[in-house]
Formats: structure tokens, C-alpha cells, sequence
């Protein structure tokens, strides 16, 4: 929902099949600032998927931030949280109404 969200932060992205192509949803998303956290050893979503999302965001002129943790798994969204940075960074962003 492009427009009703200030940003996205997304940990551990894949596409499910009914969004639509990557670029599409790049496209939609280009004036929404994103934040991609994956972990490098996801087994649930390979690292692949967030890093093909990023590529067509940053193709699509799109704002995005991409963390990747190296030997995490899954489980990255504490770390996300943990950061200290996520949430302020969350918070700063603002609708381009």
C-alpha cells in the first residue's frame, strides 16, 4: 500500500507470488523509503530474494537501506530491533502525501 506508509522495514523478504513481479513492486515502492534485513544463512528465505528485491528498488530509484548479517539465520529481526538504529530510523520517515 504505497501512500499509506510513512516506510517499510522488512526482515527476511521474499515476494509471495500474488504481489506481483520484483519490479512491479519496486516500482510502487519507489517513493517509499525501505529498510531490508537478511540474514547471509536464512535457510527459511535465501539471502538471494532480499538481495533481487534491493536490486530493483535501487534499479526502480527507490530509498533503500539493506542490512545483510553475516552467519545469522532466520532469526534477524531481535538483532534488527537490538540495533537501536531501526527504530529511530522508523520513526524519522515521513509520508510524501
Amino acid at each position: 500500500y504505497p501512500g499509506r506508509f510513512a516506510a517499510v522495514l522488512v526482515a527476511c523478504g521474499a515476494l509471495p507470488a500474488e504481489a506481483g513481479s520484483v519490479d512491479s513492486v519496486a516500482a510502487r515502492l519507489r517513493f517509499t523509503p525501505v529498510w531490508v534485513w537478511q540474514g547471509e544463512a536464512d535457510e527459511l528465505v535465501p539471502v538471494d530474494e532480499s538481495r533481487r528485491i534491493v536490486a530493483a528498488l535501487k534499479a526502480a530509484g527507490g530509498k533503500v537501506i539493506y542490512t545483510e548479517l553475516p552467519r545469522v539465520s532466520h532469526n534477524v529481526w531481535d538483532l534488527m530491533y537490538d540495533s537501536g538504529k531501526v527504530i529511530d530510523w522508523l520513526f524519522a520517515q515521513r509520508r510524501q502525501d
